[in-house]
Formats: C-alpha cells, structure tokens, sequence
C-alpha cells in the first residue's frame, strides 16, 4: 500500500533531507528521500534534490529520470533544465541536453552557467566552431565568469587557437588576480607560446598565491628550461619528482634534461631507478628507463629492463609489449620483435601502436605480403597516417610491386628552394649569419632528446614558430613562398599528395638541429606531417672523405628490413636552401667527420 503524506510531512522530510544533502551525507538524503519518491508526490523539490544526490554521486544516468520528473512537476523553475542538462550531458546525450540548455536560457537569460554547458553540449556534438563562438561572444561583451573564462580557452586550446587561448587566460588573471589558478594557467600558456620569462614569472606568481603544487613547478621548471637555465631547471625538476615521486612527466622530462646536458646514461638513468626501487610496477616508469637507455646507444640494457617487467608481470603491460618489439627488431632479432608484438596485439587489438610493431615485425623477418596487408587494412581508417605509408610503401618495394615508384616519384615530390634575403638584411649571407647567432645561443644541450631522430648533436625544445626573436621571424615570413608553391605544384598531384590540398597550410612544430662531427640523421618519417623539410642555415666547409657528407638522403627504411633496403636518392645541402618533400619518405643524414657544426631548422606543413 502506497503511504500517503501530508504537505506537513513532505515539507520536513524535505528539509530534513536537504540538510543532510548539505552536510555531505548523500546514503541518508537517499533514505529520506526514498519514500517520498515511491508514493510519488508531487513536490518538484523531492525529485530535484533526489537528482542532485545522484550528480553529487557521480551517477548522472540515475538523475536524468529525477531531474525530467522535477521539470514536469515545474516547467518554469530555470535552475531544473540546466541541472537536467548537465545530466543529460554526462551521461552522454549531448542533443538531449543542448535541448534541455535552450530551455534554460529562455526562462533564466543571461545565466552564464547555462550558456556554458548549451557550448559544451555543441562541442559534444562536434559543433566546435559553434560552441566557441557561443563562449567568446559572451566573453567580448564583458563577461568575466570564472568557468566561462577556462572553459573557453581550454576549447582554444583544442581546437589549437594558442593565440586566442592566451588572450583568455590574460583576461582570466586581470579579472582574478588573487586566483592561484588563474596564474597558473596563464603561465602554462605562456610556456606553451615559448614566452618562457613571461611564464617564470607568472608561475612564481601563482605560487605566491599558495598554488605551489608540482602541476605549478613542472611549468616553472619548463620555463627555466626554455630560457636555458638549465641548472636551475634540474633542479625545479627535482622539486617536482620529490612532490609527486610516480609521476610520469617529471620524472620523464628531468631523465632528458640530465641526459641532454651531460650525456651521462647512469646519472640521467638515476632518478628514474630511485622510484622504481620504491614503486617497481610503476610501468610507465619503466617504459621511460628504457626509452633512455635505447637513445643513449643501450639497446641490451634497455631491453633487459623490459623484458624484467614483463616477464615479472602476471599480465604484462601491451606498451612495453611493443616497446620491446622495437628494441628486439633494432637489435637484429626480428622473430622475437614479431614474438612480442604479435603478443600485444592479441591483447589489445585497438591500438594502432600494436598493428605497426606487427607491421615493423613483418618488414624485418621478410614477409613483406603480410606486412602489406596489414597496412592495406590500416589505411581504412587512418588514410593520412605518415607512418602507415611509408611502412606500406616498403612493402611494395620489397614486393617489386610498381605503385613503390609512383609514392616515390623524387622528382616529383622533392624539391629544393632557395628563399629570398629576408627585409630588413643587406645579403641572404648577413641573414643566415645572424639566424645562425640566434639559433646557436637556443641550443643549450650537449646531445640529443628521446625519441628523436638526430644522434651527435642537440634540438631545441621550443616551438620556434612561436619565438617573438625578429630573426626567427623574418624566417617564417621567408619561406611562406616557398611553401605556397611547393602546395601548387602538388596540387597537381591530385590522386596522391594533391588530395589534402585546401589552398592554405598551418605549421604543426617547428625546430633546430646542431649536429656536431659524426653527427647525423637516423631514417625516419614524420608521422603526423603532409610536408616535411630541412631548411640549411650553416653547413661544414672542409673536403670531406664522402663526397656526400652531410646530405640528406631518401628512401633507406629506419626499420630493419629483410633484405636491407638502401637509400635511393640524395640531396645537397647549400646555406639558404630549403627542402621540401612528403612526410611518409623514409629520410635520414649521412654523417660527416669534419670539425665544424651543422645548424638547420625543420617543421612539418599541414593542410589548414
């Protein structure tokens, strides 16, 4: 029999209800609650507060029917169809919700809260355009909402809008300048610009705001890093990995920065072996342990250590799986690569990383049909994927199969360009001469990254598209020609690299290289590019045993191969010239042994 209350009785189980809501208690508000939703009275404010329990729980699926149920008893209440939206919204009705936000906004207009989540559940529906026109037209009317503000520009962000994004989070600190967070923000966007002193000194401000976190240390850590203040980098780096001992990132970035300044293996290796001592499942940790050893030349010591983790591991982790299969195949042992990589893919056969291992695999015991046909069933979904082509391509070459030579048609798709003296510089010569000045004084390190390409020399870790210097610059305006024509003449190309063609372009990263003698190159591609380059500001002048010494070479696969495969073409590398070819060729350097330096930039072109 269903109990019948009387409004006396609803109205303190209510607020009895309520208060316990309010103290935190969400088990008790449920009870209490409980026979008031059976009997099912009418009291918007029951089904409400019932729902609320649910979204404070997490379970925002369990609101969604309260939340409806409230509307219904009150559909003049604004606050119902917001928080109804913002349940529909997480448990993943994006339209629902958008719909129930519209509502909101029509009984209560001009609730930021609800103009918020109306962008979120645009956003969800791939409305991204939408949803930040929504939010930056509420901001430029003078909107200074907290939520508002970090909702938007954390969608800049995503949507790589870095400009706009720093301009938010500026606005975010003149409007909160006691906010810890807000400062905090803004220094990690301003690490992200490159505008390193900015950041430092906006990271030291969100830490005399008691926002000293490691989150807050890792930025100002970069920010030293950036400046090339590299001691004072280690050992923000340090203060990091001592506040968050397992935390990846740092323990990561301050192994590299060790490695980078000293080439020392055991003393870069020594934090990471610190934590691992304590936390020996830590895989991730491992992972990063071996990725040095691997960069440092170790290839036995890096695979020792993640054969140690699987082998002690009841289910191994399918990452060092596959980083073990490289490591395997780059040793010489490429049935063990197949072994171990074969393994991580029938554990995990969504991972795109687990199919190229198998791929990689196949290339190096020689059974270039399987390798083909895997990469044939990749590019279904991932047709622009750099690295899938170029593996396929490999295939074909192995196979003698004709398409090999249409993907790597070099007259076709390399290319040098010589750029122009950029304004404001008498000669090409006086350019290049001062670039060289500014690009020598970013290269702070004495060797190479992780997971990079060069051996012998050192990159920068800042974006230099970014870089306010003038002579930097003057650089990006230089080669926008070069670019545009390049983009042209591919367009042409319409059944191969031509396809991606929309008339602009974006710079997905942009850095430099100092390689010193017997520096160079290992062959790579660049998996996320379209167009990729090597532009050269300084190259050795002495006679050089090999006649091609520090060019650039294409076709040699940088995976072993059965049979091993050579390179098929080179380039000569003259100051002020820049190079421009397809992200998917296999490219590397051949070393040069002169005493002298060689100081180039790279980036990758992408279709805007």
């Amino acid at each position: 029999m269903t109990t019948r209350f009387t409004p006396p009785a609803i109205e303190a189980t209510y607020a009895d209800a309520a208060r316990l809501f309010q103290a935190g208690r969400l088990d008790a508000a449920s009870a209490r609650l409980g026979p008031l939703l059976d009997a099912g009275v009418a009291d918007p404010r029951v089904w409400a507060l019932a729902g609320f329990v649910r979204l404070r729980r997490s379970d925002p699926s369990g609101a969604v029917p309260l939340l409806a149920r409230a509307r219904q008893l009150d559909p003049r209440d604004p606050v119902l169809p917001q928080a109804h939206g913002d349940a529909l919204l997480a448990s993943g009705q994006p339209a629902e919700a958008e719909a129930a936000f519209r509502v909101a906004m029509l009984l209560g207009p001009g609730r930021t809260p609800v103009l918020v989540g109306l962008a979120n559940a645009r956003y969800a529906q791939g409305d991204e355009t939408g949803a930040l026109a929504l939010m930056e037209e509420r901001i430029a009317a003078g909107d200074r909402d907290h939520t508002l503000l970090v909702t938007c520009a954390e969608l800049q962000d995503r949507l790589d809008y870095k400009a706009r994004a720093l301009a938010t989070w500026r606005i975010a600190t003149e409007s909160y300048r006691d906010s810890g967070v807000a400062w905090h923000n803004l220094a990690a966007a301003l690490g992200d610009a490159t505008h390193y002193p900015e950041s430092e000194a906006a990271a030291r401000r969100a830490m005399a705001l008691r926002q000293a976190g490691p989150a807050t240390v890792l930025v100002l850590a970069r920010a030293l890093q950036g400046q090339g203040r590299v001691a004072e980098a280690e050992e923000a780096y340090r203060e990091v990995v001592r506040l968050s001992p397992t935390s990846v990132d740092p323990q990561r970035e301050l192994s590299q920065l060790i490695w980078m300044r000293t080439g020392d293996l055991p003393a870069a290796a020594a934090p990471l072996r610190a934590t691992l001592a304590t936390a020996p499942g830590a895989t991730e940790l491992v992972a990063a342990l071996a990725r040095l050893q691997e960069f440092a030349g170790d290839l036995g010591g890096a695979r020792a250590t993640l054969m140690g983790s699987i082998n002690a591991a009841r289910e191994p982790d399918t990452s060092l799986l596959t980083q073990a299969a490289d490591v395997a195949l780059a040793s010489g042992d490429a049935e063990e690569s197949l072994r171990l990589a074969e393994r991580a893919l029938r554990m995990d056969s969504q991972n795109l990383r687990h199919w190229v291992a198998v791929i990689d695999a196949c290339l190096g015991t020689g059974d270039a049909v399987r390798a083909e046909a895997l990469c044939a069933e990749m590019m279904v979904d991932f047709p622009n994927d750099q690295g899938v082509i170029a593996r396929r391509a490999t295939a074909w070459r192995m196979l003698g199969d004709p398409r090999y030579a249409r993907v790597h048609d070099y007259d076709l798709h390399v290319r040098p360009y010589q750029i122009d003296t950029p304004q404001g510089w008498p000669t090409l010569e006086a350019y290049l001469a001062d670039l060289a000045k500014t690009l020598v004084s970013a290269h702070v390190f004495s060797t190479h990254p992780f997971n990079q390409s060069l051996r012998g020399g050192s990159q920068t870790v800042q974006n230099l598209a970014l870089s306010p210097d003038p002579t930097l610059k003057a650089f990006f305006k230089a080669i926008d020609g070069p670019i545009r024509r390049h983009m042209e003449h591919l367009r042409a190309d319409a059944d191969g690299l031509g396809k991606r063609y929309t008339g602009d372009y974006r710079l997905s990263g942009a850095w430099s290289v100092f390689l010193r003698p017997n520096g160079f190159h290992v062959d790579h591609v660049h998996p996320v590019g379209w167009i990729s380059s090597a532009f050269y500001v300084e190259l050795p002048h002495a006679p050089a045993d090999d006649p091609r010494a520090g060019w650039i070479k294409f076709g040699e696969p940088g995976i072993e191969t059965r049979p091993k495969l050579g390179p098929e073409h080179y380039v000569e590398p003259k100051p002020g010239t820049l190079v421009l070819f397809p992200s998917y060729m296999w490219h590397g350097t051949v070393p040069f042994r002169t005493d002298e330096r060689r100081l180039t930039i790279a980036f990758d072109v992408q279709p805007a």
